[in-house]
Protein backbone atom coordinates (compact mmCIF):
# COMPACT_ATOMS: atom_id res chain seq x y z
CA UNK A 1 0.00 0.00 0.00
CA UNK A 2 1.30 3.74 -0.98
CA UNK A 3 0.42 7.00 0.84
CA UNK A 4 -1.92 7.85 -2.44
CA UNK A 5 -4.02 4.93 -1.13
CA UNK A 6 -4.66 6.36 2.44
CA UNK A 7 -5.80 9.72 1.17
CA UNK A 8 -10.06 8.55 0.44
CA UNK A 9 -9.25 7.97 4.80
CA UNK A 10 -7.47 11.21 5.74
CA UNK A 11 -8.53 13.92 3.38
CA UNK A 12 -11.30 14.40 5.89
CA UNK A 13 -9.26 14.97 8.94
CA UNK A 14 -7.33 17.21 10.90
CA UNK A 15 -3.43 16.16 12.21
CA UNK A 16 -1.68 18.02 15.01
CA UNK A 17 2.46 16.65 14.87
CA UNK A 18 4.27 17.47 18.14
CA UNK A 19 7.98 17.18 17.52
CA UNK A 20 11.04 19.15 18.65
CA UNK A 21 13.82 18.37 16.31
CA UNK A 22 12.93 21.18 13.63
CA UNK A 23 14.24 19.07 10.29
CA UNK A 24 11.95 16.16 10.90
CA UNK A 25 9.06 18.45 12.09
CA UNK A 26 9.30 20.09 8.98
CA UNK A 27 9.59 16.67 6.88
CA UNK A 28 6.83 15.07 8.25
CA UNK A 29 4.52 18.25 8.35
CA UNK A 30 5.35 18.00 4.28
CA UNK A 31 4.67 14.31 4.11
CA UNK A 32 1.60 14.41 5.72
CA UNK A 33 0.12 17.52 4.21
CA UNK A 34 -0.23 15.68 0.96
CA UNK A 35 -3.07 13.64 2.91
CA UNK A 36 -5.11 15.59 5.44
CA UNK A 37 -6.89 18.30 5.03
CA UNK A 38 -5.20 20.12 8.15
CA UNK A 39 -1.90 19.53 9.02
CA UNK A 40 -0.70 22.04 12.37
CA UNK A 41 2.68 21.85 14.04
CA UNK A 42 4.12 22.64 17.56
CA UNK A 43 7.89 22.55 18.95
CA UNK A 44 7.38 20.33 22.07
CA UNK A 45 4.51 19.02 24.41
CA UNK A 46 3.26 22.40 26.09
CA UNK A 47 2.89 23.91 22.94
CA UNK A 48 1.00 20.91 21.95
CA UNK A 49 -0.90 20.66 24.85
CA UNK A 50 -2.23 23.87 24.73
CA UNK A 51 -3.05 23.66 20.81
CA UNK A 52 -5.09 20.29 21.62
CA UNK A 53 -6.82 22.67 25.00
CA UNK A 54 -7.62 25.72 22.93
CA UNK A 55 -9.37 23.17 20.06
CA UNK A 56 -10.30 19.93 21.89
CA UNK A 57 -12.31 18.90 19.20
CA UNK A 58 -10.88 19.99 16.04
CA UNK A 59 -8.07 17.50 15.93
CA UNK A 60 -9.03 13.52 15.12
CA UNK A 61 -5.57 12.16 15.47
CA UNK A 62 -2.21 13.31 17.53
CA UNK A 63 1.56 12.19 15.77
CA UNK A 64 3.81 12.86 18.94
CA UNK A 65 7.93 12.48 20.12
CA UNK A 66 8.51 11.17 23.30
CA UNK A 67 11.76 13.32 24.36
CA UNK A 68 11.16 16.94 23.93
CA UNK A 69 11.86 20.36 25.99
CA UNK A 70 9.46 21.53 28.79
CA UNK A 71 6.97 18.87 28.46
CA UNK A 72 7.65 15.88 26.79
CA UNK A 73 5.29 13.88 24.96
CA UNK A 74 5.06 11.05 27.87
CA UNK A 75 3.57 14.26 30.33
CA UNK A 76 1.66 15.80 27.03
CA UNK A 77 -0.26 12.34 26.68
CA UNK A 78 -1.51 12.15 30.09
CA UNK A 79 -2.92 15.78 30.46
CA UNK A 80 -4.45 14.91 27.24
CA UNK A 81 -6.40 11.98 28.30
CA UNK A 82 -7.86 13.45 31.07
CA UNK A 83 -9.96 15.10 29.06
CA UNK A 84 -10.26 13.09 26.12
CA UNK A 85 -10.08 9.53 26.15
CA UNK A 86 -10.56 8.81 22.68
CA UNK A 87 -8.75 10.93 20.47
CA UNK A 88 -5.80 8.51 18.69
CA UNK A 89 -2.20 9.46 19.57
CA UNK A 90 0.61 7.43 17.26
CA UNK A 91 4.15 7.95 19.30
CA UNK A 92 7.07 8.42 17.17
CA UNK A 93 10.19 7.22 19.08
CA UNK A 94 13.22 5.75 18.32
CA UNK A 95 13.42 3.60 21.30
CA UNK A 96 13.04 0.04 21.54
CA UNK A 97 13.21 -0.40 25.17
CA UNK A 98 10.32 -2.87 26.86
CA UNK A 99 9.79 -0.52 30.13
CA UNK A 100 9.82 2.84 27.61
CA UNK A 101 7.18 1.52 25.63
CA UNK A 102 5.13 0.02 28.19
CA UNK A 103 5.23 3.66 29.85
CA UNK A 104 4.09 5.14 26.69
CA UNK A 105 1.12 2.82 26.66
CA UNK A 106 0.00 3.17 30.04
CA UNK A 107 0.15 6.59 29.02
CA UNK A 108 -2.92 6.29 26.61
CA UNK A 109 -0.79 6.37 23.28
CA UNK A 110 -2.82 4.09 20.47
CA UNK A 111 0.49 3.04 18.11
CA UNK A 112 3.99 3.50 17.74
CA UNK A 113 6.11 4.77 14.56
CA UNK A 114 9.88 4.25 14.58
CA UNK A 115 12.19 7.22 14.06
CA UNK A 116 13.99 6.90 11.25
CA UNK A 117 10.20 6.33 8.80
CA UNK A 118 9.97 2.96 7.53
CA UNK A 119 7.27 3.85 4.70
CA UNK A 120 5.73 0.47 4.60
CA UNK A 121 5.66 0.10 8.04
CA UNK A 122 4.44 3.63 8.63
CA UNK A 123 1.40 2.97 5.50
CA UNK A 124 0.11 -0.04 6.82
CA UNK A 125 0.00 1.46 10.55
CA UNK A 126 -2.08 4.66 9.20
CA UNK A 127 -3.82 2.62 7.02
CA UNK A 128 -5.25 0.63 10.06
CA UNK A 129 -5.55 3.73 12.26
CA UNK A 130 -7.01 6.26 9.64
CA UNK A 131 -9.16 3.84 7.80
CA UNK A 132 -10.79 3.40 12.25
CA UNK A 133 -10.61 6.96 12.57
CA UNK A 134 -12.93 7.75 9.38
CA UNK A 135 -15.50 5.67 10.04
CA UNK A 136 -15.93 6.73 13.71
CA UNK A 137 -16.11 10.17 12.39
CA UNK A 138 -18.82 9.28 9.65
CA UNK A 139 -20.33 7.59 12.23
CA UNK A 140 -20.27 10.27 14.74
CA UNK A 141 -21.51 12.90 11.77
CA UNK A 142 -24.34 10.42 11.08
CA UNK A 143 -25.37 10.22 14.96
CA UNK A 144 -25.21 14.60 14.78
CA UNK A 145 -27.60 14.73 11.99
CA UNK A 146 -30.21 12.31 13.37
CA UNK A 147 -29.86 14.33 17.02
CA UNK A 148 -30.19 17.46 15.37
CA UNK A 149 -33.12 16.23 13.43
CA UNK A 150 -34.61 14.84 16.66
CA UNK A 151 -34.19 18.35 17.77
CA UNK A 152 -36.39 20.16 14.96
CA UNK A 153 -38.81 16.95 15.25
CA UNK A 154 -39.29 18.16 19.29
CA UNK A 155 -39.78 21.45 18.09
CA UNK A 156 -42.60 20.57 15.81
CA UNK A 157 -44.05 18.24 17.80
CA UNK A 158 -44.06 21.01 20.74
CA UNK A 159 -45.99 23.38 18.21
CA UNK A 160 -48.25 21.01 17.20
CA UNK A 161 -49.00 20.06 20.41
CA UNK A 162 -49.65 23.74 21.66
CA UNK A 163 -51.89 23.83 17.98
CA UNK A 164 -54.22 21.21 19.50
CA UNK A 165 -54.03 22.53 23.48
CA UNK A 166 -55.54 25.31 21.71
CA UNK A 167 -57.97 23.73 19.08
CA UNK A 168 -58.97 22.42 21.79
CA UNK A 169 -60.05 25.19 24.72
CA UNK A 170 -61.71 26.88 21.13
CA UNK A 171 -63.39 23.88 20.97
CA UNK A 172 -64.21 23.68 24.60
CA UNK A 173 -65.16 27.70 24.16
CA UNK A 174 -67.86 26.66 21.36
CA UNK A 175 -69.41 24.04 23.56
CA UNK A 176 -69.59 25.38 26.65
CA UNK A 177 -73.27 24.29 28.76
CA UNK A 178 -75.74 26.87 27.86
CA UNK A 179 -78.53 28.41 30.23
CA UNK A 180 -80.61 25.96 29.31
CA UNK A 181 -83.37 26.77 32.23
CA UNK A 182 -83.41 30.67 31.30
CA UNK A 183 -84.71 29.05 27.56
CA UNK A 184 -88.62 29.14 27.38
CA UNK A 185 -89.53 27.25 23.96
CA UNK A 186 -92.63 28.09 21.90
CA UNK A 187 -93.96 24.60 20.71
CA UNK A 188 -94.95 23.88 17.08
CA UNK A 189 -93.01 27.18 16.22
CA UNK A 190 -90.90 25.83 12.69
CA UNK A 191 -92.54 26.66 9.73
CA UNK A 192 -92.37 24.73 6.69
CA UNK A 193 -89.16 25.49 4.52
CA UNK A 194 -89.97 28.08 1.91
CA UNK A 195 -88.19 27.00 -1.29
CA UNK A 196 -87.89 29.63 -3.99
CA UNK A 197 -87.33 28.22 -7.00
CA UNK A 198 -86.12 31.37 -8.97
CA UNK A 199 -83.02 31.16 -6.40
CA UNK A 200 -80.03 28.38 -5.72
CA UNK A 201 -80.52 29.41 -2.02
CA UNK A 202 -82.95 27.81 0.14
CA UNK A 203 -85.13 30.32 2.12
CA UNK A 204 -86.20 29.00 5.27
CA UNK A 205 -88.34 31.30 7.74
CA UNK A 206 -86.11 30.76 11.20
CA UNK A 207 -87.66 29.38 14.50
CA UNK A 208 -87.98 31.52 17.17
CA UNK A 209 -87.60 30.63 20.24
CA UNK A 210 -88.24 33.65 23.00
CA UNK A 211 -85.27 33.57 26.03
CA UNK A 212 -86.88 34.84 29.56
CA UNK A 213 -84.25 37.38 30.98
CA UNK A 214 -83.62 37.33 34.54
CA UNK A 215 -83.91 41.58 34.28
CA UNK A 216 -87.86 42.30 32.67
CA UNK A 217 -86.64 45.59 32.07
CA UNK A 218 -84.08 43.98 29.47
CA UNK A 219 -84.77 43.47 25.35
CA UNK A 220 -86.74 40.71 24.08
CA UNK A 221 -84.06 38.49 22.65
CA UNK A 222 -84.93 34.98 20.41
CA UNK A 223 -82.93 31.72 19.25
CA UNK A 224 -83.24 31.10 15.78
CA UNK A 225 -82.91 27.45 14.64
CA UNK A 226 -83.04 28.28 10.50
CA UNK A 227 -79.93 26.54 10.01
CA UNK A 228 -79.67 22.23 9.71
CA UNK A 229 -77.82 20.92 12.58
CA UNK A 230 -75.17 19.78 9.90
CA UNK A 231 -74.36 22.73 8.39
CA UNK A 232 -73.92 24.53 11.50
CA UNK A 233 -72.09 21.63 13.18
CA UNK A 234 -69.17 22.40 10.18
CA UNK A 235 -69.26 26.00 11.16
CA UNK A 236 -68.70 25.13 14.69
CA UNK A 237 -65.84 22.23 13.59
CA UNK A 238 -64.10 24.95 11.43
CA UNK A 239 -65.02 27.92 13.39
CA UNK A 240 -62.57 25.95 15.98
CA UNK A 241 -59.87 25.08 13.64
CA UNK A 242 -59.45 28.98 12.80
CA UNK A 243 -59.78 30.31 15.83
CA UNK A 244 -56.45 27.60 16.93
CA UNK A 245 -54.95 29.26 13.83
CA UNK A 246 -56.21 32.90 14.59
CA UNK A 247 -54.47 33.10 17.95
CA UNK A 248 -51.14 32.02 16.17
CA UNK A 249 -51.47 35.49 13.98
CA UNK A 250 -48.93 37.73 15.96
CA UNK A 251 -46.15 35.36 16.89
CA UNK A 252 -44.28 36.14 14.11
CA UNK A 253 -43.92 32.07 13.53
CA UNK A 254 -47.18 31.49 11.10
CA UNK A 255 -45.96 29.58 7.93
CA UNK A 256 -47.81 29.87 4.32
CA UNK A 257 -49.49 26.58 5.10
CA UNK A 258 -50.97 27.82 8.15
CA UNK A 259 -52.46 31.20 6.39
CA UNK A 260 -53.87 28.81 3.93
CA UNK A 261 -55.77 27.23 6.66
CA UNK A 262 -56.93 30.61 7.72
CA UNK A 263 -58.42 30.94 3.97
CA UNK A 264 -59.97 27.68 3.60
CA UNK A 265 -61.64 27.66 7.25
CA UNK A 266 -62.80 31.29 6.37
CA UNK A 267 -64.26 30.06 3.02
CA UNK A 268 -65.63 27.03 4.57
CA UNK A 269 -67.64 28.72 7.41
CA UNK A 270 -69.03 31.04 4.17
CA UNK A 271 -70.07 28.11 2.24
CA UNK A 272 -71.73 26.28 4.91
CA UNK A 273 -73.45 30.32 5.84
CA UNK A 274 -74.41 30.70 2.19
CA UNK A 275 -77.53 28.35 2.02
CA UNK A 276 -79.88 30.51 4.53
CA UNK A 277 -80.84 33.95 3.84
CA UNK A 278 -80.31 34.35 7.28
CA UNK A 279 -76.54 34.10 7.02
CA UNK A 280 -75.81 35.42 3.26
CA UNK A 281 -74.24 38.46 3.67
CA UNK A 282 -71.93 37.34 6.31
CA UNK A 283 -71.39 34.43 3.84
CA UNK A 284 -69.94 37.00 1.41
CA UNK A 285 -68.17 39.19 3.46
CA UNK A 286 -66.11 35.54 4.35
CA UNK A 287 -65.62 34.95 0.62
CA UNK A 288 -64.36 38.01 0.07
CA UNK A 289 -61.82 37.67 2.79
CA UNK A 290 -60.94 33.92 1.67
CA UNK A 291 -59.95 35.35 -1.14
CA UNK A 292 -58.01 38.35 -0.44
CA UNK A 293 -56.08 35.94 2.03
CA UNK A 294 -55.35 33.55 -0.48
CA UNK A 295 -53.76 35.85 -2.59
CA UNK A 296 -51.72 37.85 -0.40
CA UNK A 297 -50.34 34.96 1.66
CA UNK A 298 -47.07 36.07 1.73
CA UNK A 299 -48.28 40.07 2.86
CA UNK A 300 -50.35 38.27 5.32
CA UNK A 301 -47.16 36.71 6.65
CA UNK A 302 -44.99 39.86 6.53
CA UNK A 303 -48.12 41.47 8.62
CA UNK A 304 -49.07 39.25 11.27
CA UNK A 305 -47.73 41.06 14.06
CA UNK A 306 -50.16 44.16 12.85
CA UNK A 307 -52.73 41.64 12.17
CA UNK A 308 -52.92 39.68 15.75
CA UNK A 309 -55.34 41.70 17.11
CA UNK A 310 -57.68 41.93 14.87
CA UNK A 311 -57.31 38.93 13.67
CA UNK A 312 -58.49 37.32 17.31
CA UNK A 313 -61.18 39.69 17.65
CA UNK A 314 -62.61 38.53 14.43
CA UNK A 315 -62.33 34.92 15.69
CA UNK A 316 -63.95 35.96 18.83
CA UNK A 317 -67.06 37.75 16.61
CA UNK A 318 -67.77 34.46 14.42
CA UNK A 319 -67.38 32.41 17.85
CA UNK A 320 -70.72 35.10 19.42
CA UNK A 321 -72.52 34.71 16.49
CA UNK A 322 -72.76 31.29 16.47
CA UNK A 323 -73.59 31.67 20.50
CA UNK A 324 -76.03 34.39 20.00
CA UNK A 325 -77.80 33.67 16.81
CA UNK A 326 -78.39 29.07 17.91
CA UNK A 327 -78.11 29.28 21.28
CA UNK A 328 -77.94 32.29 23.71
CA UNK A 329 -80.57 34.29 21.85
CA UNK A 330 -80.24 37.26 19.97
CA UNK A 331 -82.89 40.81 19.58
CA UNK A 332 -82.09 40.21 15.71
CA UNK A 333 -80.78 37.63 13.53
CA UNK A 334 -78.91 40.09 12.03
CA UNK A 335 -77.31 41.34 15.39
CA UNK A 336 -74.16 40.63 14.53
CA UNK A 337 -73.86 40.72 10.37
CA UNK A 338 -72.45 44.24 10.48
CA UNK A 339 -69.59 43.44 12.90
CA UNK A 340 -68.44 40.38 11.04
CA UNK A 341 -68.54 42.68 7.69
CA UNK A 342 -66.76 45.06 8.64
CA UNK A 343 -64.25 42.94 10.59
CA UNK A 344 -63.62 41.25 7.07
CA UNK A 345 -63.57 44.26 5.51
CA UNK A 346 -61.00 45.57 7.29
CA UNK A 347 -59.04 42.40 7.52
CA UNK A 348 -58.86 42.57 3.79
CA UNK A 349 -58.10 46.37 3.52
CA UNK A 350 -54.97 45.86 5.36
CA UNK A 351 -54.02 43.10 3.27
CA UNK A 352 -54.43 44.95 -0.04
CA UNK A 353 -53.47 48.70 0.36
CA UNK A 354 -50.26 49.97 -0.32
CA UNK A 355 -47.02 50.41 1.96
CA UNK A 356 -47.16 53.46 2.10
CA UNK A 357 -51.20 53.68 3.51
CA UNK A 358 -49.69 50.89 5.63
CA UNK A 359 -47.97 52.93 7.21
CA UNK A 360 -50.93 55.23 8.77
CA UNK A 361 -52.71 52.75 10.47
CA UNK A 362 -52.30 52.55 13.58
CA UNK A 363 -54.29 49.51 15.80
CA UNK A 364 -55.68 51.51 18.43
CA UNK A 365 -57.54 53.26 16.15
CA UNK A 366 -58.74 50.37 14.75
CA UNK A 367 -59.84 48.80 18.16
CA UNK A 368 -61.65 50.97 20.47
CA UNK A 369 -61.82 49.40 23.85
Amino acid sequence: MTFTELAPYTKNLNLLIVEDEEQIRSATVNLFKRLFAVVHEAADGAQGLKMFQSKPKFYDLILTDINMPNTDGIKMINEIRKNDTLIPIVVLSAYTDFDRMLTVINAGADSFLPKPFNMKTSVSSFYRLTVRISDAKIMQEHIEQIEEENHFLNKELAVLKEKNRLMYSAYQAMHSPLLQSEIIKVPNSQSEPIVNNNSKYLEITPEIIPVKKLNDQAQQTYIYNYMEPDDLEDIKENLARLNSLMLVVGGGDITRDEVSEISYYIQSIGKSASAYNESYPISRALGALSSIIQANNQIFIDKSSSLGSLCKAFGVDLVNWVQMIFHDGATSVDVMDDTIISNSQMLGSMLTMSESDDETVDMDDIFDF
